[in-house]
């Protein structure tokens, strides 16, 4: 997959800024500005920001290697699947 192909998915860019705004930090005031904009704690944006680098990781993960190896996007081998 080239990065122009990349750059269109959008579960891919969402994931990676959300990881890259973890990465980043926030600082108190946007961390405020933020739980009040989405109507949550402190603790559910750390845990959003956690999920979203976890999927960055994982998506990075299946593009580098598991592609390879017949794994789509959501880690499962492709020729495994026809047993299910």
């Amino acid at each position: 997959m080239n990065s122009n192909e990349l750059w269109d998915r959008n579960d891919i860019q969402f994931a990676r800024l959300i990881s890259e705004l973890k990465a980043a930090g926030l600082t108190p005031e946007q961390m405020d500005n933020l739980c009040e904009s989405m109507d949550l704690n402190k603790d559910q944006i750390h845990e959003l920001l956690d999920r979203g680098e976890e999927a960055f990781e994982f998506i990075m993960t299946v593009q580098r290697g598991g592609a390879r190896h017949g794994m789509n996007v959501f880690g499962s081998c492709m020729s495994c699947l026809q047993f299910l």
